[in-house]
């Protein structure tokens, strides 16, 4: 609340930009809190399909992104951080927030994880795992 980054629901700044706009299939779940674990039914959404791992990218590297890493493992998912799909005020502030979060997750490029994705046997044609890689792709451009 202090980094007064709150936007008003239905406000063009709390619209999707188009090029991360879900599609089809994907879910979308409007979070008013730090982490999404605490305002939304996500950990049930992901249980219910079965998630047992998550790639977490976004902004505030050091706020949002790192409650809603903390939170996945205290809810028992085994996470992977994007660290080049993740955005701070400033690269120290990105930076320290890795570090403070190396015990909770893995820590990789998106390149890594798309490298990782299609490395797996048949993982690359499962549902989604293909829709996951393209997210990354379309999250480190923007």
């Amino acid at each position: 609340k202090i980094s007064k980054l709150g936007v008003s629901r239905g406000s063009w700044e709390a619209q999707v930009i188009d090029a991360i706009k879900p599609e089809g299939d994907e879910i979308l779940l409007p979070k008013t809190s730090s982490s999404v674990f605490v305002s939304t039914n996500i950990s049930y959404v992901l249980r219910s399909l079965g998630v047992k791992q998550l790639v977490i990218c976004g902004g505030l590297t050091d706020q949002c992104v790192e409650s809603a890493v903390r939170d996945a493992c205290d809810e028992g998912f085994l996470v992977t951080l994007a660290t080049d799909a993740c955005v701070a005020k400033s690269e120290t502030a990105h930076g320290r927030s890795l570090d403070a979060i190396a015990g909770y997750c893995r820590r990789k490029t998106t390149a890594e994880i798309v490298d990782e994705l299609r490395g797996v046997a048949g993982l690359v044609e499962a549902p989604g795992a293909a829709a996951a890689a393209e997210v990354l792709a379309r999250a480190k451009k923007h």
